[in-house]
């Protein structure tokens, strides 16, 4: 598949690595994690993992726990490594879903890759999404994303206002959870404050004995 114009965009702004590492910081990782009340169709029991970011024009992530039913050998019918794999393709946001993009881990990372936490990282680059399809080799838990999620900071920051999400920092475990219907509630679990308060009356001091030293 071509890179499309939107993925150039977002390559340019993410992977430029002279003005990434020298101008901008990066902030941490985290999920999206969709509140019980936001209802919209697509991100309703989501679980969204953020691009670190900066003053950037555009807010990035990927829905991690929402497989698709289409597998893997459909997208890619050339590739005779994927003929007898039964892996399906993850729905990663309703922005250009025709777009693919493959998060994965590895300790060399290959040129272009986008840390995202620990040892993961991520690529819109359809040529190596081909390549660690065809030969993961020196890479682990290779998922590929349909679409992106996407917004303006000033379209998530009111979002967040109103309630829609939870910010929860990112660890790598639950990008590649084998139960993906589980990680919303895993998330949502850690990120919601208790209704219960742990409050123990304080057993007071016994009293010294007379005559003798407390010490």
């Amino acid at each position: 598949m071509r890179l499309m114009k939107t993925q150039i965009c977002i390559v340019l702004v993410l992977m430029g690595t002279s003005l990434w590492g020298a101008q901008m910081k990066v902030d941490k990782t985290v999920y999206l994690v969709a509140r019980g009340g936001l209802h919209d169709p697509f991100f309703a029991q989501s679980a969204v993992l953020m691009l670190p970011s900066a003053d950037l024009p555009l807010v990035v992530g990927l829905i991690i726990n929402r497989p698709t039913h289409a597998p893997l050998r459909q997208l890619f019918p050339e590739n005779p490594a994927l003929k007898s794999k039964t892996e399906n393709v993850y729905f990663g946001g309703p922005v250009d879903v025709r777009d693919l993009s493959v998060v994965f881990r590895t300790s060399q990372p290959p040129k272009g890759a986008i840390r995202l936490v620990d040892d993961v990282h991520l690529s819109f680059d359809p040529q190596l999404i081909n390549t660690l399809l065809t030969n993961p080799q020196g890479t682990q838990d290779v998922r590929v994303f349909l679409g992106r999620s996407q917004w303006a900071p000033a379209q998530l920051e009111n979002e967040m206002l109103e309630g829609a999400w939870y910010r929860v920092e990112a660890e790598s475990k639950l990008i590649f959870a084998a139960d993906p219907q589980q990680v919303w509630h895993t998330l949502l679990n850690r990120a919601e404050p208790t209704n219960v308060v742990d409050y123990r009356v304080p057993v007071p001091a016994k009293p010294a004995r007379p005559g003798w030293l407390s010490l």
